[in-house]
Protein backbone atom coordinates (compact mmCIF):
# COMPACT_ATOMS: atom_id res chain seq x y z
CA UNK A 1 0.00 0.00 0.00
CA UNK A 2 0.96 3.65 -0.45
CA UNK A 3 0.76 5.83 2.67
CA UNK A 4 0.77 9.34 1.20
CA UNK A 5 0.62 12.98 2.21
CA UNK A 6 0.29 16.08 0.04
CA UNK A 7 2.91 18.78 0.64
CA UNK A 8 1.36 22.04 1.95
CA UNK A 9 -1.93 21.22 0.27
CA UNK A 10 -3.89 24.25 1.53
CA UNK A 11 -1.04 26.64 0.70
CA UNK A 12 -0.32 25.53 -2.87
CA UNK A 13 -3.64 24.87 -4.60
CA UNK A 14 -3.56 26.61 -7.96
CA UNK A 15 -6.35 29.21 -8.03
CA UNK A 16 -6.90 29.06 -11.79
CA UNK A 17 -7.15 25.25 -11.79
CA UNK A 18 -9.50 25.32 -8.78
CA UNK A 19 -11.86 27.91 -10.28
CA UNK A 20 -11.87 26.04 -13.59
CA UNK A 21 -12.83 22.86 -11.74
CA UNK A 22 -15.66 24.55 -9.82
CA UNK A 23 -16.97 25.91 -13.15
CA UNK A 24 -19.78 27.96 -11.62
CA UNK A 25 -21.72 30.99 -12.86
CA UNK A 26 -19.77 34.28 -13.30
CA UNK A 27 -20.99 36.10 -10.16
CA UNK A 28 -20.04 33.28 -7.78
CA UNK A 29 -16.84 32.64 -9.70
CA UNK A 30 -15.84 36.28 -9.17
CA UNK A 31 -16.70 36.08 -5.46
CA UNK A 32 -14.59 32.94 -5.02
CA UNK A 33 -11.69 34.60 -6.82
CA UNK A 34 -11.92 37.62 -4.52
CA UNK A 35 -11.94 35.39 -1.41
CA UNK A 36 -8.93 33.45 -2.64
CA UNK A 37 -6.95 36.62 -3.43
CA UNK A 38 -7.98 38.52 -0.27
CA UNK A 39 -4.83 37.68 1.69
CA UNK A 40 -4.54 37.61 5.48
CA UNK A 41 -3.39 39.96 8.24
CA UNK A 42 -0.83 39.18 10.91
CA UNK A 43 0.64 41.76 13.29
CA UNK A 44 -1.02 44.56 11.31
CA UNK A 45 0.66 43.38 8.08
CA UNK A 46 -1.21 42.16 5.00
CA UNK A 47 0.12 39.07 3.27
CA UNK A 48 -1.08 38.25 -0.27
CA UNK A 49 -2.51 34.83 -1.16
CA UNK A 50 -1.66 34.20 -4.79
CA UNK A 51 -1.94 30.44 -4.31
CA UNK A 52 -3.75 28.11 -1.94
CA UNK A 53 -6.73 28.51 0.36
CA UNK A 54 -6.32 30.16 3.78
CA UNK A 55 -6.15 27.53 6.54
CA UNK A 56 -8.74 28.31 9.17
CA UNK A 57 -11.00 29.96 6.61
CA UNK A 58 -14.61 28.79 6.77
CA UNK A 59 -14.70 27.75 3.12
CA UNK A 60 -11.13 26.37 2.87
CA UNK A 61 -11.95 22.70 3.67
CA UNK A 62 -14.69 22.72 1.03
CA UNK A 63 -12.42 24.28 -1.62
CA UNK A 64 -9.61 21.83 -0.79
CA UNK A 65 -11.97 18.88 -1.14
CA UNK A 66 -13.20 20.24 -4.47
CA UNK A 67 -9.59 20.56 -5.63
CA UNK A 68 -8.82 16.95 -4.67
CA UNK A 69 -12.09 15.49 -5.91
CA UNK A 70 -11.52 12.99 -8.71
CA UNK A 71 -8.43 11.27 -7.31
CA UNK A 72 -10.29 8.04 -6.62
CA UNK A 73 -11.92 7.91 -10.04
CA UNK A 74 -8.53 8.54 -11.65
CA UNK A 75 -7.21 5.41 -9.91
CA UNK A 76 -10.33 3.41 -10.77
CA UNK A 77 -9.88 4.29 -14.45
CA UNK A 78 -6.34 2.94 -14.30
CA UNK A 79 -7.67 -0.26 -12.67
CA UNK A 80 -9.88 -0.84 -15.71
CA UNK A 81 -6.77 -1.03 -17.93
CA UNK A 82 -5.41 -4.06 -16.05
CA UNK A 83 -5.88 -7.52 -17.56
CA UNK A 84 -9.04 -9.28 -16.44
CA UNK A 85 -12.51 -8.18 -15.41
CA UNK A 86 -12.79 -4.38 -15.10
CA UNK A 87 -15.31 -4.61 -12.26
CA UNK A 88 -13.06 -6.91 -10.22
CA UNK A 89 -10.04 -4.65 -10.69
CA UNK A 90 -12.00 -1.52 -9.70
CA UNK A 91 -13.12 -3.28 -6.54
CA UNK A 92 -9.62 -4.57 -5.70
CA UNK A 93 -7.93 -1.15 -5.94
CA UNK A 94 -8.85 1.35 -3.23
CA UNK A 95 -7.98 4.99 -2.57
CA UNK A 96 -9.15 6.26 0.83
CA UNK A 97 -8.77 9.98 1.48
CA UNK A 98 -9.48 12.40 4.32
CA UNK A 99 -8.58 16.02 3.52
CA UNK A 100 -4.98 15.89 2.22
CA UNK A 101 -4.08 12.49 3.73
CA UNK A 102 -4.77 9.36 1.71
CA UNK A 103 -3.78 5.73 1.24
CA UNK A 104 -3.86 3.47 -1.82
CA UNK A 105 -4.32 -0.26 -1.25
CA UNK A 106 -3.85 -3.20 -3.63
CA UNK A 107 -2.44 -6.71 -3.37
CA UNK A 108 0.10 -6.09 -6.18
CA UNK A 109 3.07 -3.84 -5.35
CA UNK A 110 3.65 -2.89 -9.00
CA UNK A 111 0.06 -1.61 -9.24
CA UNK A 112 0.54 0.55 -6.13
CA UNK A 113 3.78 1.99 -7.52
CA UNK A 114 2.05 2.85 -10.79
CA UNK A 115 -0.77 4.51 -8.84
CA UNK A 116 1.81 6.69 -7.08
CA UNK A 117 3.06 7.91 -10.47
CA UNK A 118 -0.49 8.54 -11.70
CA UNK A 119 -1.48 10.47 -8.58
CA UNK A 120 1.72 12.55 -8.65
CA UNK A 121 0.94 13.57 -12.24
CA UNK A 122 -2.74 14.23 -11.38
CA UNK A 123 -1.80 16.46 -8.44
CA UNK A 124 0.58 18.53 -10.55
CA UNK A 125 -2.46 19.75 -12.50
CA UNK A 126 -3.70 21.39 -9.28
CA UNK A 127 -0.28 22.83 -8.44
CA UNK A 128 0.33 20.14 -5.79
CA UNK A 129 2.85 17.38 -5.12
CA UNK A 130 3.39 14.46 -2.75
CA UNK A 131 5.49 15.13 0.35
CA UNK A 132 8.53 12.81 0.04
CA UNK A 133 9.30 12.41 3.75
CA UNK A 134 5.68 11.52 4.57
CA UNK A 135 4.95 9.34 1.54
CA UNK A 136 6.05 5.72 1.76
CA UNK A 137 5.34 2.21 0.54
CA UNK A 138 4.45 -0.24 3.28
CA UNK A 139 2.68 -3.54 3.91
CA UNK A 140 -0.07 -4.26 6.39
CA UNK A 141 1.42 -7.60 7.57
CA UNK A 142 4.99 -8.05 6.32
CA UNK A 143 7.82 -5.57 6.75
CA UNK A 144 8.66 -3.65 3.57
CA UNK A 145 11.59 -1.21 3.37
CA UNK A 146 11.58 -1.02 7.16
CA UNK A 147 7.86 -0.20 7.31
CA UNK A 148 4.95 -2.28 8.53
CA UNK A 149 1.37 -1.08 8.95
CA UNK A 150 0.47 2.57 8.46
CA UNK A 151 -0.68 5.69 10.30
CA UNK A 152 -4.00 7.28 9.34
CA UNK A 153 -6.03 9.95 11.15
CA UNK A 154 -4.15 9.48 14.43
CA UNK A 155 -4.28 5.69 14.45
CA UNK A 156 -1.84 2.90 13.63
CA UNK A 157 -3.38 0.19 11.47
CA UNK A 158 -1.68 -3.18 11.15
CA UNK A 159 -2.63 -6.77 10.42
CA UNK A 160 -1.27 -9.74 12.36
CA UNK A 161 -1.18 -13.40 11.40
CA UNK A 162 -3.29 -15.48 13.81
CA UNK A 163 -4.89 -18.91 14.02
CA UNK A 164 -8.26 -19.84 12.56
CA UNK A 165 -10.07 -19.13 15.82
CA UNK A 166 -9.21 -15.41 15.82
CA UNK A 167 -8.65 -14.59 12.15
CA UNK A 168 -10.90 -12.45 9.99
CA UNK A 169 -13.13 -13.68 7.16
CA UNK A 170 -13.89 -12.21 3.77
CA UNK A 171 -17.39 -11.58 2.41
CA UNK A 172 -17.71 -15.23 1.40
CA UNK A 173 -16.80 -16.50 4.87
CA UNK A 174 -13.32 -17.67 3.87
CA UNK A 175 -10.72 -17.50 6.65
CA UNK A 176 -8.00 -14.93 5.84
CA UNK A 177 -5.37 -16.02 8.36
CA UNK A 178 -4.94 -12.58 9.92
CA UNK A 179 -6.73 -10.02 12.07
CA UNK A 180 -6.62 -6.23 11.84
CA UNK A 181 -5.67 -4.28 14.95
CA UNK A 182 -6.16 -0.49 15.13
CA UNK A 183 -4.45 1.37 17.98
CA UNK A 184 -3.81 5.06 18.75
CA UNK A 185 -0.66 6.33 17.04
CA UNK A 186 2.25 6.46 19.51
CA UNK A 187 3.42 9.77 18.05
CA UNK A 188 -0.06 11.31 18.34
CA UNK A 189 -0.46 10.04 21.91
CA UNK A 190 2.90 11.59 22.82
CA UNK A 191 1.86 14.91 21.27
CA UNK A 192 -1.49 14.83 23.08
CA UNK A 193 0.15 14.11 26.46
CA UNK A 194 2.59 16.98 25.89
CA UNK A 195 -0.34 19.35 25.29
CA UNK A 196 -2.05 18.14 28.46
CA UNK A 197 1.18 18.73 30.40
CA UNK A 198 1.38 22.29 29.03
CA UNK A 199 -2.20 23.00 30.10
CA UNK A 200 -1.56 21.60 33.58
CA UNK A 201 1.64 23.65 33.98
CA UNK A 202 -0.20 26.81 32.91
CA UNK A 203 -3.00 26.01 35.38
CA UNK A 204 -0.52 25.48 38.24
CA UNK A 205 1.19 28.77 37.43
CA UNK A 206 -2.16 30.60 37.48
CA UNK A 207 -3.00 29.12 40.91
CA UNK A 208 0.28 30.09 42.56
CA UNK A 209 -0.21 32.92 45.12
CA UNK A 210 1.64 36.14 44.28
CA UNK A 211 4.95 36.72 46.08
CA UNK A 212 4.64 39.17 48.93
CA UNK A 213 7.01 42.08 48.92
CA UNK A 214 9.62 41.77 51.71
Amino acid sequence: MLDADIAKCFDRINHKALLSKINTYPTLNHQLKVWLKAGYCENSSLFPTNDGTPQGGVISPLLANIALHGMEECIKQYAETLKGQKRDHRKALSLIRYADDFVIIHQDLSVVKKCQEIIADWLSGMGLELKPNKTKLTHTINEYEGNIGFEFLGFHIQQHKVGNYRCAKNGSGTLLGFTTIITPSKAKVKTHLAKIADVMDAHKTALKPPLLAG
